[in-house]
């Protein structure tokens, strides 16, 4: 921001204009309510110009930064040095203090390199940070989701076993569903690692020809017991004709799953969910719904996010709708929230390629978002 009354108000545009090192974007705002509404906190750097009046640069320093301070490094410029304002600038949270003279206009560009790289460096941290924290929710996530429904299958098998209703042939079937919901998260947390040593984003999908119907019946047999001890009824709708995707089968589970516990965390006692393999055009999909309370019109966008809203204020949900979103985006697919479901809940569709409309098959690399690291690189700048 520029001080009108400034004796050189272009210093900082004339002296960086003429920069052989690096390309600096500049924005000017003339006016303390223009660099409030320049949104100061999207560029690398902010210089301040308080003309000869230190003390009205730090009344702008704090309205920008409000309450919680701006996370932005801050440059003052001064027409004048007086005593102990560099000690001053910097106590009250700016990187340095330019005097606009010969001096500071050889100082100001490497001053504001410096600003601009320790930022860059602390945003590269940050974004690694949330990166991590995202990838333990992810496993957590996925580790929680095979491990309850292999104990709830072994508890049900242990409650029809002390009824004695049940058929050897059934406790076994119990049995075979929680290994096989435990392989398939050591499966999980073995693709994951991979994954989180490759940055997320050069691992490949295992990609092939399955059975889509298969799998909704594989899935609604692992979730069955958790649902049926919430009271509530799993239906799984005939398949539709020529369901067989072109897709990594556990990637595509890892999607049913993380729909299936969604739609059953927020259908009541006594509600019903419906999963259903059908036929897309060239494309397969699931339709997952439920009768629960569905999704708030203003929340529509939001539920892919990642942890975005809870309507009952009590219950998160956002992590597995993410999960299943960038593991569907991984199979070429996606998936969509409906309008509205006939059930009067939510309603979502998971649609993937179909292996018979693929004129050639290959393993296709993931796609999916990765947070990745910040680059130092000072090809170009921002000041406002």
């Amino acid at each position: 921001m520029l001080d009108a009354g400034a004796v050189d108000p272009d210093f900082v545009r004339r002296t960086l204009d003429e920069s052989t090192t690096s390309k600096w974007n500049i924005t000017v705002a003339s006016s303390r309510a223009e660099a409030l509404e320049s949104r100061p906190e999207d560029y690398d750097v902010v210089c301040v110009d308080c003309g000869t009046d230190i003390r009205s640069g730090f009344e702008v320093l704090d309205e920008l930064g409000g309450d919680e301070g701006l996370a932005v490094p801050v440059v003052f410029l001064a027409c004048e040095r007086a005593e102990g304002a560099s000690r001053q600038v910097v106590e009250r949270g700016a990187k340095d203090l330019v005097v606009k003279d010969d001096t500071g206009r050889a100082r100001l560009e490497p001053t504001l390199l410096q600003a601009v790289r320790g930022h860059r460096e602390v945003q590269a941290i940050r974004s690694r940070n949330i990166h991590l924290e995202r990838f333990a929710g992810v496993v957590a996530h996925e580790i929680k989701n095979s491990v309850g429904a292999a104990l709830n299958a072994l508890s049900a098998r242990e409650m029809l076993q002390e009824d004695g209703t049940a058929s050897t042939e059934d406790l076994e079937g119990l049995v075979s569903t929680a290994q096989q919901a435990l392989d398939r998260a050591t499966r999980t947390v073995d693709r994951l690692l991979d994954e989180a040593s490759n940055g997320l984003s050069d691992a490949p999908a295992t990609l092939g020809s399955h059975d889509v119907g298969g799998l909704v019946e594989s899935v609604a047999r692992e979730q069955r017991p958790a649902f049926e001890s919430g009271g509530v009824d799993l239906v799984v709708e005939p398949a539709d004709p020529d369901v067989e995707g072109w897709i990594d089968p556990d990637l595509m589970l890892q999607v049913l799953d993380n729909l299936l516990d969604n739609a059953r965390r927020f259908t009541p006692d006594g509600g019903r969910t419906t999963i259903q393999a059908i036929r897309c055009g060239a494309r397969v999909g699931v339709r997952v719904s439920d009768t629960g309370p569905g999704v708030p019109e203003d929340l529509r966008d939001s539920v892919f996010v990642g942890n975005a809203w809870d309507p009952a204020g009590k219950r998160g949900l956002g992590l597995g709708l993410w999960v299943a979103g960038q593991a569907a985006h991984r199979l070429d697919g996606q998936i969509r929230l409906e309008a509205s479901s006939p059930e009067g809940g939510a309603a979502f569709v998971v649609e993937v390629p179909a292996a018979d409309a693929l004129s050639n098959y290959r393993s296709i690399p993931a796609t999916g978002s990765s947070s990745g690291v910040v680059g130092t690189d000072l090809d170009s700048g921002a000041v406002a």
